[in-house]
């Protein structure tokens, strides 16, 4: 309980937190992903949804992810020493595709390989809720961990250009601290159901809820695009004769 008041608190602050040292936007040397500045609303949109999401996502994965080592000892008898050699592999992975995946970013775009990678995981992850042979369960829980973290700095990058400035460091804390709680109650409920009725259920659970995740991403994009359509459509009529 001292836990979850703390973290309540937490968010509260965070909700007052002015981020008073942020640069101009003269001084800000990073690049510009849109070239098309987003109104208001679309801003309030994005990062309304993406917090959404991240705690969609922390639930899911606090209800099933750190279950799997026990799944694999489990229901595939492997020791956890193998298992953490299969662990260092899976994060040295994760890192490469991390980079890959970032560099495909401006010739694919942010959203769209957010929802395609983030898919391949709710895939993968019903795949390993049939209990497949261990081969396939290993390269299953490699890739899957790969493509769902992986575009975890595109997510952030996409959540940074729809926020004002001077509200970055206040969204992006909140986004962190609202991912931690979600997860930490996803740990708790999800240790009770493994133990209740194994793991099956929880697998689904966590698919589950991360199409929800993709969902809320496909409406972002959807949002993001009537934007930008709109916006040009109202600059080449202003410069119409």
């Amino acid at each position: 309980m001292a836990f979850f008041a703390s973290s309540i608190a937490s968010i509260i602050l965070l909700i007052f937190l002015r981020d008073r040292h942020a640069l101009s936007e003269q001084d800000e040397r990073s690049r510009k992903i849109s070239s098309i500045t987003p109104s208001p609303e679309v801003s309030k949109f994005v990062i309304l949804l993406s917090l959404v999401s991240a705690v969609v996502i922390g639930f899911g994965a606090g209800f099933t992810i750190p279950y799997l080592p026990r799944f694999f000892f489990d229901i595939y008898f492997i020791d956890l020493s193998s298992l953490s050699l299969l662990l260092a592999f899976m994060s040295v992975f994760t890192a490469i595709w991390g980079k890959v995946i970032s560099n495909l970013a401006d010739r694919y775009g942010q959203i769209e390989l957010i929802v395609v990678n983030q898919l391949v995981s709710v895939t993968l992850l019903f795949v390993l809720s049939t209990y497949p042979p261990v081969f396939l369960a290993f390269s299953t829980l490699v890739i899957r961990n790969a493509v769902m973290n992986g575009v975890g700095p595109i997510a952030n990058a996409v959540l940074m250009e729809y926020t004002p400035r001077i509200q970055r460091a206040k969204i992006t804390a909140l986004n962190q601290v609202s991912w931690q709680v979600s997860f930490s109650i996803g740990n708790i409920i999800g240790g009770i159901v493994v133990d209740s009725i194994g793991f099956r259920i929880p697998i689904i659970t966590t698919a589950s809820l991360y199409l929800i995740s993709t969902i809320l991403y496909w409406q972002i994009r959807r949002v993001i695009e009537n934007h930008r359509r709109h916006r040009v459509n109202m600059t080449s009529a202003s410069l119409s004769p």
